[in-house]
């Protein structure tokens, strides 16, 4: 049986106004109807309605998105046995390394940040910080490579089809023979490499994690400037410590589903 495409319309219009809104950082109604073309009158119900129950806040004229997605947030966030079995690692990892840790997700053809963890020497936190508000692309990262890396080849294309392959340095991979040649690379060596493609100056090495059915779960990511991440640490003693990290999270993973 297919699936069922049937949509309420009613919460379509309202995620849209809540997008529109964290794109903007706020707007007022006049600018939400332009953007989305609905009538000032109708914004204003769905703003109303939105603002009643917590997701939406009033500044004046202006509306933001409120405060009530930061509990809903951490409730998905709690439910999230990745999360659960991953992050004692990721802080673990960041503080014996000094270097920034983070944990993602697979989410609808991209990447959102699960958990991080700064380590004493860590940079680049306030960017960091700022891209939690965004899912990322799959390509430009380490983790999101390590994912892409343990999809089937027809997963991979649908998702090249639907996101693109956008750069952001001069150095991402935006050919997509070029993203699949290097695919196969990291299913060879067992782990992927972000070198300076979203960040300059910044390299990244990553690691998938899958689930006990060998289904893809997300991946394990440490990040460090040039300086500290030469040859010897890129190729060598940051893969070995993200693989060693990846495979404990494995482990967690199975011991929940076995026991519980």
């Amino acid at each position: 049986m297919g699936e069922d495409k049937r949509k309420i319309k009613a919460i379509e219009v309202g995620c849209e106004i809540l997008h529109e809104l964290k794109e903007r950082d706020g707007a007022r109604i006049v600018e939400l109807a332009e953007a989305l073309d609905r009538s000032q009158p109708t914004v204003h119900t769905y703003l109303d309605t939105l603002r009643e129950l917590g997701f939406v806040e009033k500044d004046g004229h202006t509306y933001r998105v409120g405060l009530q997605f930061l509990p809903m947030g951490e409730y998905a966030r709690n439910r999230e046995e990745l999360y659960l079995a991953g992050r004692d690692k990721v802080e673990s990892l960041a503080t014996e390394t000094g270097e920034y840790v983070h944990l993602i997700a697979p989410h609808q053809g991209r990447q959102i940040k699960l958990f991080e963890h700064y380590g004493d020497k860590a940079v680049a936190t306030e960017h960091h910080i700022r891209r939690r508000e965004f899912r990322q692309y799959l390509h430009r990262s380490a983790a999101g490579k390590a994912i892409l890396a343990e999809y089937p080849a027809d997963k991979v294309d649908e998702i090249i089809d639907e996101h693109g392959l956008e750069g952001a340095t001069e150095n991402t991979i935006t050919d997509r023979e070029t993203l699949l040649n290097e695919l196969d690379t990291i299913r060879e060596r067992g782990y992927a490499t972000n070198d300076q493609e979203l960040t300059t100056g910044l390299r990244s090495v990553g690691a998938s994690i899958v689930g006990p059915q060998n289904e893809v779960r997300g991946a394990i990511s440490i990040s460090a400037p040039l300086e500290r991440c030469r040859e010897e640490e890129f190729h060598h003693t940051f893969s070995e410590k993200i693989r060693e990290s990846s495979n404990v999270i494995q482990i967690n993973i199975d011991i929940e589903n076995h026991f519980f």
